[in-house]
C-alpha cells in the first residue's frame, strides 16, 4: 500500500478513483475525553493528512466514529492502514451510515462495531486509463482485507454490486460475517492469520490481457469442451459478462445447493474451458477470491464442523498449482 507503484499512481489517478459519487468535504474532531476520532463528511484527498494530524493531537485515540457516505478510495484506504497498524477500533453508531469508501475503514478496525448502517459496492473510474489504475488498487485492497481479516463474503458483495447501487449488510450479516467483533475476537483471528503463509495477488500478475476484451471465443463443445457441455449456458454466458481472472479468464462460479458451489475457467482468447479442482459437497462453503489482474486464487472450505482448509493456488496456463495449504479451527465461520 506504501509501495512506490500505489504512490505513483495516487497521483496520477486520484481524482478518479471514487467509490461514492460525492461532494468532498469530510471533517475529523476528537472528542473530550481524547480517545476517539469522529470521521464525518465525505472523504476527500486531504482525508489521510488531516487524520495524521488528529491522532498526532490525541496520541490516546483508541476509536474512529465513522459517519460518511464516502468519496475518494486511495485516502480512505491509507486512513485504514493507520488504523490496523495502531489498532484502533471503529464504530458506526446508530442512526450514522457509512457507505462506499467509508466501509474501508471501518473494516480495518481491531474491534469493529457497526449499530447504523454499513454499505459497499464496486469503486467507480473515470478518465483516460483510469479502468487499469482501478484493478490496480483492488489487489491492493484486496491484500489489505485478508490482513484485516475481512470475511470474503463482503469482499463478494464490494465486488459483485455496481458502482450506481449499494449493498447494505443487514444485521444478520453483520454478526455471521464478522464484521462486528470485539477486541479479544480480533486477537483471536489476528493469531490464526499469523500462523498462516500469506501470499499476495500483485507477487503473481496475469499472463496477458486482451487487446479488444469484447471480441471472445466461446468454447468448442463439440470438440475439445465437450466434457463441459452439460455446463455449456453458463460458461458462455460467463465468458460474456467478461474477464475476471489472469488478464484474459473468465472464473465461473456456480451454485450446486445451500452453501455449495463448483466452477470453471474459460479462456477468452481460445475458448479453452478448465475444471477449477474444487467444489461441490466436498468442499463444502468453498469461497473463492480472485481478481483480473493475478493469476493468484485464494480458496477456503469447511473440512469437518470444526476445520477449515485455505489454499493459496496458481493458474500456470493449463491446470491450478497448490502454493501453500493450511488448516485452521472453523469459529462462525471459515474466513
Amino acid at each position: 500500500m506504501k509501495s512506490v507503484a500505489l504512490a505513483v499512481l495516487m497521483a496520477s489517478a486520484l481524482s478518479h478513483m471514487t467509490m461514492s459519487d460525492v461532494a468532498l468535504a469530510q471533517s475529523f474532531q476528537v472528542s473530550q475525553d481524547g480517545r476517539s476520532v469522529v470521521l464525518s463528511g465525505e472523504i476527500g484527498s486531504e482525508a489521510a493528512n488531516e487524520f495524521k494530524r488528529a491522532i498526532s493531537a490525541a496520541p490516546a485515540v483508541s476509536s474512529v466514529v465513522l459517519a460518511s457516505p464516502g468519496g475518494l478510495v486511495l485516502p480512505a484506504m491509507e486512513i485504514a492502514a493507520i488504523v490496523h497498524t495502531l489498532g484502533i477500533s471503529t464504530e458506526v453508531p446508530l442512526g450514522s451510515v457509512c457507505a462506499s469508501a467509508c466501509s474501508i475503514i471501518f473494516l480495518a478496525g481491531e474491534g469493529r462495531t457497526a449499530l447504523g448502517q454499513l454499505g459497499v459496492h464496486q469503486m467507480a473510474a473515470e478518465g483516460s486509463g483510469a479502468v487499469s489504475g482501478v484493478q490496480f488498487i483492488l489487489a491492493e485492497m484486496l491484500d489489505a482485507f485478508e490482513k484485516y481479516g475481512v470475511d470474503r463474503r463482503v469482499s463478494r458483495h464490494m465486488l459483485t454490486t455496481p458502482p450506481e447501487e449499494m449493498y447494505f449488510f443487514s444485521e444478520y450479516e453483520l454478526s455471521n460475517y464478522g464484521i462486528n467483533r470485539s477486541n479479544d475476537d480480533a486477537l483471536a483471528l489476528s493469531e490464526r492469520l499469523s500462523a498462516r503463509r500469506t501470499l499476495e495477488f500483485r507477487d503473481f500478475p496475469a499472463s496477458g490481457y486482451l487487446a479488444h476484451p469484447n471480441q471472445i471465443t466461446l468454447p468448442d463443445f463439440a470438440g475439445r469442451d465437450e466434457w463441459a457441455r452439460n455446463y455449456r449456458t453458463r460458461i458462455r454466458d460467463g465468458l460474456r459478462e467478461g474477464q475476471n481472472f489472469s488478464g484474459h479468464y473468465s472464473l465461473i462460479e456456480i451454485g450446486c445447493g445451500t452453501s455449495c458451489r463448483f466452477a470453471f475457467l474459460a479462456d477468452a482468447r481460445n475458448g479453452q474451458v478448465f475444471n477449477f479442482p474444487y467444489g461441490g459437497e466436498e468442499q463444502y462453503e468453498m469461497e473463492l477470491l480472485y481478481n483480473l489482474d493475478s493469476r493468484l486464487v485464494k480458496v477456503t472450505w469447511m473440512k469437518d464442523w470444526d476445520v477449515c482448509i485455505q489454499q493459496d493456488l496458481e493458474f500456470n496456463g493449463s491446470e491450478f498449482i497448490v502454493l501453500s495449504e493450511t488448516t485452521f479451527p472453523r469459529l462462525d465461520f471459515c474466513n
